[in-house]
């Protein structure tokens, strides 16, 4: 919704409707429900400061001083890195940013994050908080107004987005709060590790976006960083504790270990020290006895708590869970997270907890959730802390703390499937995460419970999905548990587990290629690995991966051509896509040629009749992509040879296996037409593009779901080349198709498809304005207008400028049909869009804003508007005059034209001499082009000269 134009706030009112007892709602931002629950893919919330605590509760469990959103210690250290995102959130280089800080948990990026965010705040920026669904750190029931009513720009924090999964993160990508015109946007992403970053490339590039990452490294041993960063902490935390003098409190161990690398450890050792200061406690003299000693006060709250309780308990409202009750459910809480209320019930119920109800009230007394949410089985933080429990609790380990029996049946009847639909539970991810995390830093953990869970049922870790992959891919000892759940991965890419499946395949390649020396084996251990990273977006590492199988294809081929030569073509066409995708543009080539003429060598000495047990190189699929290759480095004829020695080939297979091969073929057709069409060989591309037409109609008859989008597509693409070869009923009649199917598409599917049938009705209406149908070409451009509009409102970024195209195209049409004054509105509309676009910089919308004012001179002139008429066409004539200035070629035919319309508005104003002045110079250039190029040029040429002999005529009168 829109601000009105006198500036008064606009009545918002926006219902919400619980859905399984959780009520969400966001104002100026999008909402993206699961298709199956109908709850939210993610959570929005406005960033809040740190709640202000009573130190008395802070001190009944000191870990609470932990969590960072306690803000209990200021921030101290890290400046190098503060003033690094400050930098990267005011550098006005781009619109839309991302960054992704990485690094272990507990290494203090959260803190970081919170600082950046108090400090935006305080600049007037809209600082948002990106939360992955209302299980997971959820936020107040209700609405979250998220319009930002002047704000400096908008910096949106998404924690643990390594967790989420990679289709929720697209989605969130996508809202509109992200994609206002000229708003400033920046997104902090942060992860223990980057491997979830590489896949939201395509999405973010998709944007325009930046994006860049940065690892937190480790406290420095050396210098002044960990003994500041413990004064302060250990100040902070005697302020809590109201000690009148903390200058003698000393850290009990030496914290230039490795371990003492995070800033969490750090805060630790000045915790405890403060903390066996106050209670006259024995200080533990190692890292793991920092755990240990707060764990014992965790204990010791509970068995203060119950002992109060117990006694108080005769009016009904006492403490009255025992300790290994709660020690029981904060154990369950680690591994489930929040829950609403009767889900929370339902999960110590199947645990056979007494008295969930009574457990629930005193587990929230010791660990709040956030206010109103109505959640319980808040977790224990920070999530280190909570792994160190887990691991600690489960038998095994020689430490001072005790473990329970009951540990290893509890986590297994958690992540028991349900009984009818052998469906994971909802909290495997977290579960499997926090076991796996605390396994990397407990060794008693994975032999003696998380492996032999695995191992009986190895498809948990693929529901768990792929921020679990990547961390048992970690974990040392574990090759047979990461086999059997290798096991399990689907055969090809997956869009959420890619980044973890390329993680566990890279941790048993490396395991397997030990094992062996023999080439064959490593060929086809690293080819599969490249897969695996190139579905992750990992392009440098599969790259390397590649050459790695290359390199043993060579010497199996030296050899035995026979056998390995189509295994070297195959892992040589693959290089050429990588390093294309890299920029590689003349190595990709090289590599690609050297693919086809290895298979045509293989194919001459062996051929198939003579050597039927040998295997095929796949000539087809790397003459294919040989096009592609070819055109990248500029070489257009050669590339169309290609794509045309790839369609013959890939006919010829269809022929012999239609069911196999026609797919291929009807694609190669597309790609050979398109490139003839650029060749200006038009009537061969109307051929070959109705050829694959015809093909997909066929596909699509028996198969619509696969096929379907696209035939519309290549009825779109072959509706251009019919209306660049002079049939413009033909066109008008396959792009009314192509309107027709994707019409349907976008009613099954609306977020796919709506994009391609708005672009579908902005062609059908220009071919049906030009083939005579004024009123039918109107209500197509209309109907586009009104569908870009409505993506627009959702993803400006993505969707303004063909909006405001479409509207420029509106605009002629109604001034044809005498609609002068509507005519205006949309051009004045599609020119206020392309000036805020343009303003980036992008040639391309500078070039669309040149267009849209020459329209709207057309349109002031009509309504007898002249001197604002000839002030938007010399607008026109600067821009273009600035861009033939750079690129000549492609912008001095727009020039020419620019100047013979300003020549007329000149001419409206009795301004002879400088009319005609301006509209020769308009006819030069043109005449230099078409002296050039007669067959695109001389006819505009006609045009310009009868215009200017037509003012010449009229001024002479």
């Amino acid at each position: 919704m829109s601000e009105p134009d006198d500036g008064s706030r606009p009545r918002f009112v926006q219902n919400v409707v619980a859905v399984n007892s959780f009520a969400y709602g966001a104002m100026g931002a999008d909402i993206h429900l699961h298709s199956g629950s109908g709850l939210p893919l993610y959570l929005l919330a406005n960033w809040q400061d740190g709640p202000d605590t009573d130190p008395r509760w802070l001190r009944e469990l000191p870990s609470r001083m932990l969590n960072a959103r306690r803000a209990v210690v200021p921030f101290t250290g890290r400046q190098d890195e503060l003033e690094d995102l400050r930098q990267w959130r005011d550098d006005r280089g781009r619109r839309l940013e991302t960054r992704w800080l990485y690094g272990p948990g507990g290494q203090g990026k959260t803190r970081l994050a919170d600082r950046l965010a108090a400090e935006s705040a305080e600049a007037g920026w809209k600082v948002v908080v990106a939360f992955h669904g209302p299980d997971a750190d959820p936020v107040a029931s209700g609405s979250q107004d998220l319009r930002l009513d002047g704000s400096a720009g908008v910096l949106m924090i998404v924690d643990y987005a390594d967790r989420w999964l990679t289709t929720n993160l697209t989605w969130l990508l996508k809202n509109s709060l992200l994609h206002q015109t000229g708003v400033t946007t920046r997104i902090l992403m942060l992860g223990r590790t980057l491997d979830a970053l590489p896949p939201l490339r395509a999405t973010l590039d998709a944007y325009q976006a930046g994006v860049s990452s940065r690892p937190l490294s480790a406290l420095p041993p050396d210098g002044d960083a960990r003994g500041t960063m413990f004064t302060t902490a250990r100040d902070g935390f005697a302020a809590a504790y109201q000690l009148p003098d903390s200058a003698g409190i000393q850290a009990s161990v030496p914290l230039g270990g490795a371990e003492f690398g995070l800033t969490l450890a750090v805060h630790m050792a000045a915790l405890v020290a403060v903390d066996a200061h106050a209670t006259g406690a024995d200080p533990p003299a190692d890292r793991a006895g920092l755990t240990m000693y707060l764990l014992d006060r965790e204990q010791l709250h509970w068995a203060r708590l119950y002992g109060d309780g117990a006694r108080a308990a005769q009016d009904g409202t006492g403490f009255r869970t025992p300790p290994p009750t709660m020690n029981r459910a904060v154990f369950t809480a680690i591994l489930t997270g929040t829950l609403p209320h009767t889900a929370g019930a339902a999960v110590l119920d199947r645990l056979r907890v007494p008295d969930p109800a009574g457990v629930l009230r005193d587990h929230a007394s010791c660990y709040p959730p956030p206010s109103s949410t109505g959640q319980v089985l808040e977790p224990l933080y920070p999530d280190r802390l909570a792994e160190d429990f887990l691991a600690l609790t489960v038998p095994g380990h020689r430490s001072a703390y005790p473990d329970q029996p009951w540990a290893i049946p509890t986590a297994s009847a958690l992540l028991a499937r349900s009984d009818r639909e052998r469906a994971p539970a909802p909290w495997t991810p977290r579960a499997i995460v926090f076991l796996a995390s605390a396994a990397q830093h407990w060794a008693h953990l994975g032999p003696r419970y998380l492996n032999p869970l695995l191992l009986e049922d190895p498809q948990l870790a693929v529901d768990a999905g792929s921020s679990a992959l990547t961390v048992l891919a970690g974990l040392p000892d574990a090759v047979a548990v990461l086999e059997a759940v290798e096991a399990r991965f689907p055969p090809g890419r997956h869009t959420d587990l890619d980044p973890g499946m390329a993680a566990l395949t890279a941790r048993l390649t490396e395991h397997r290629a030990g094992l062996t020396d023999d080439p064959t084996e490593h060929m086809v251990l690293y080819e599969h690995l490249a897969m695996r990273q190139w579905h992750a977006g990992l392009h440098r590492r599969a790259l390397d991966s590649n050459e790695r199988a290359v390199a043993c294809c060579r010497r199996l081929a030296d050899e035995d051509p026979a056998l390995h030569l189509p295994s070297l073509s195959g892992a040589l066409t693959n290089r050429g896509v990588f390093q294309s995708e890299l920029g590689l543009h003349t190595e990709a080539l090289e590599a690609t040629e050297e693919a086809i003429e290895l298979a045509r060598r293989h194919d001459a000495e062996y051929p198939a009749d003579d050597h039927p047990d040998v295997p095929r190189a796949d000539l087809p699929g790397a003459l294919g992509n040989l096009g592609s290759r070819l055109l990248a480095v500029g070489r257009i004829e050669d590339a169309l040879q290609a794509n045309l020695r790839a369609a013959e080939v890939y006919g010829t297979l269809s022929d012999a296996d239609p069911a196999a091969y026609r797919p291929d073929f009807a694609r190669a057709l597309v790609n050979t037409g398109i490139m003839l069409f650029q060749s200006g060989d038009r009537a061969l591309a109307v051929q070959t593009g109705l050829a694959a037409a015809e093909i997909y109609r066929e596909l699509a008859a028996a198969d619509p779901y696969a096929y379907e989008p696209a035939f519309a597509t290549s009825l779109v693409t072959v509706a251009n080349h019919l209306w660049g070869s002079g049939r413009g009923k033909a066109a008008a009649g396959a792009a009314a198709l192509a309107v027709g199917i994707r019409r349907r598409l976008a009613e099954a599917n609306p977020d796919a498809y709506r994009p391609s049938l708005a672009r579908a009705l902005t062609a059908f209406g220009v071919y049906l304005w030009n083939t005579d149908h004024p009123a039918e070409a109107l209500d197509a451009t209309e109907q586009a207008v009104s569908l870009w509009r409505e993506l627009a409102e959702a993803q400006p970024a993505v969707h303004e400028g063909h909006l405001a195209s479409a509207l420029s195209n509106l605009g002629n049409r109604l001034a044809a049909v005498d609609r002068p004054e509507q005519a205006l509105a949309a051009t004045e509309e599609a020119v206020r869009i392309h000036s805020g676009l343009a303003a980036t910089g992008n040639t391309l919308h500078q070039d669309e804003l040149g267009k849209a004012l020459n329209n709207l001179g057309n349109r002031l002139a009509t309504l007898g508007r002249a001197e604002e008429a000839a002030g938007a066409s010399r607008l026109a004539v600067d821009i273009y005059r600035r861009l033939a200035g750079e690129l000549p070629s492609t912008y001095e035919h727009s020039l020419a034209r620019a100047l013979v319309n300003l020549g007329v508005q000149l001419g409206r104003l009795g301004r002879v001499q400088e009319a005609l002045n301006t509209a020769d110079e308009g006819i030069r250039i043109q005449r230099a082009l078409a002296s050039k190029d007669a067959a695109a040029f001389a006819g505009d040429l006609e045009g310009y000269v009868a215009t200017r002999d037509a003012l010449r005529s009229r001024f002479a009168r």
